[in-house]
């Protein structure tokens, strides 16, 4: 019989209080102080928590989608509870970007008086805050707007530097608020790309697992089966997710925020993350690389899923996988991969290979190759069905995983109808193009919603 949606196997709210003492792989694991409420009607309660963590005048970041979703509703609030606000909200189309550029403008905008850093939106927007408030030395909260991605009690950001996605670390969120009602409204393909974000943790603890017999990497047994408890009954309430049932909702929720306090609680981002969210982040290069929008974090995950899955049964049946690693090696050249890497990501390729040389990962250094071995591996183009793993990722979202995968979730985000596109703010009026600019052009004034934004402080 099905366990209740909302019932998963360690209770967040008790991990966060309780934390998980005499851990039996030896260490400690420091439970961030993080306030995460998940509830119908969570919202009403942004002014009582803010006033218990002291907050006077938050900095509320959103842009036009997230606007309507929750961004209305919370300045209303404020307003009426009496608290100051600044606002900055960015165009919704094209998406905002995790990048300097996009950070930039909000430092620009922000009153020197603001004393924390408020998002209301889901991935982007919440890496920009946590970098935001980190650069500014500020406490940061999300208001979520959709069970999309798992980093919203994360200690990181996924940023875009020089081109290339990278995990910079910084702090964990003070208040993660999550209204239900909120997340339900949210459109059907940003629920499904949360589902394939959980599909991940199948992959990531069973490379944690891996590294640990291979090269010594620690490894927690307790965090990574709690993360198990939540793939588990991610899988299990996929179809409810989809159909937008709230306690289904509020499971999967909960368990993308128990994600990031995992990765926080073991110091590293394995519990949450493998090499699934490698191929999510190579998709998003390419993209940047094209000039082209890329898919939600999330279903792009669920593709990852169905590659690393089919990697790792074609590594099954091989009669002595160690033989092919080695032959792997051997047959690398360097030449021929770094050609390929600049056919490919163009720009970007220059700082992939110089942090490929700083990292050693070069022929005869790591049996990896740099970033996938020779010509034709990882490091081509994941488009290219010629490549071999990337007919499989097109297939995921296409036709759907085989009933009995255990990527099962990933099938549903992959299917789904992608992006947001025309999910704009009535108020806002037709979308204005939103000018991210690259190789070190400075920020137009045009990236910041003007009219979105008239009237948003309060003066006090």
């Amino acid at each position: 019989m099905a366990q209740e949606p909302n019932q998963m196997e360690i209770d967040l709210q008790e991990l966060l209080c309780g934390g998980m003492p005499h851990c039996a792989c030896g260490r400690e694991h420091p439970v961030p102080d993080t306030d995460i409420l998940t509830e119908n009607g969570a919202l009403m309660r942004l002014p009582e928590r803010l006033r218990r963590l002291g907050v006077t005048k938050p900095y509320l970041v959103m842009d036009g989608n997230t606007r309507k979703a929750a961004g209305h509703r919370t300045m209303c609030l404020l307003n009426g509870a009496g608290i100051c606000f600044h606002t900055c909200c960015l165009n919704a189309a094209p998406r905002p970007q995790a990048d300097m550029a996009t950070l930039e403008i909000l430092a620009r905008g922000m009153e020197n008086d603001c004393d924390f850093v408020l998002g209301i939106g889901s991935g982007v927007l919440n890496d920009l805050c946590k970098m935001l408030g980190k650069q500014k030395g500020l406490r940061t909260g999300i208001i979520a707007t959709a069970p999309s991605m798992d980093g919203y009690a994360s200690n990181s950001s996924a940023m875009i530097l020089e081109g290339v996605k990278t995990t910079v670390y910084n702090q964990t969120p003070a208040l993660v608020l999550c209204d239900l009602e909120v997340l339900q409204g949210a459109p059907r393909a940003m629920r499904g790309a949360g589902i394939g974000d959980m599909a991940a943790k199948a992959v990531s603890i069973a490379e944690w697992r891996i590294s640990r017999l291979v090269t010594g990497e620690y490894y927690c047994g307790a965090i990574a089966e709690m993360m198990l408890g939540a793939y588990r009954q991610a899988v299990t309430d996929a179809a409810a997710v989809m159909r937008g049932e709230a306690q289904a909702v509020r499971g999967l929720t909960e368990g993308l925020a128990l994600s990031g306090i995992a990765s926080s609680m073991a110091q590293v981002s394995r519990p949450a993350s493998g090499s699934e969210h490698t191929l999510s982040h190579l998709m998003d290069m390419l993209a940047i690389a094209r000039g082209t929008e890329h898919q939600l974090h999330g279903v792009q995950v669920g593709y990852g899923v169905r590659v690393a899955l089919a990697a790792y049964e074609a590594l099954l049946q091989l009669d002595d996988p160690a033989s092919a690693a080695g032959d792997v090696v051997h047959q690398h050249h360097q030449a021929a991969w770094e050609r390929d890497m600049r056919r490919v990501f163009g720009a970007q390729a220059e700082a992939l290979i110089r942090d490929a040389a700083q990292e050693g990962r070069q022929h005869g250094k790591s049996p990896a190759g740099a970033l996938g071995g020779g010509s034709g591996a990882l490091a081509g183009d994941p488009w290219n069905t010629a490549g071999g793993y990337t007919a499989e990722a097109a297939d995921a979202g296409r036709a759907g995983c085989r009933r009995d995968s255990p990527a099962t979730p990933a099938a549903a985000a992959g299917a789904e109808r992608g992006g947001c596109a025309g999910y704009l703010c009535p108020r806002q009026g037709p979308a204005q193009p939103l000018y991210f600019p690259r190789d070190g052009v400075r920020p137009g004034p045009d990236a910041v919603d003007e009219k979105a934004a008239d009237g948003r402080t309060r003066h006090c």
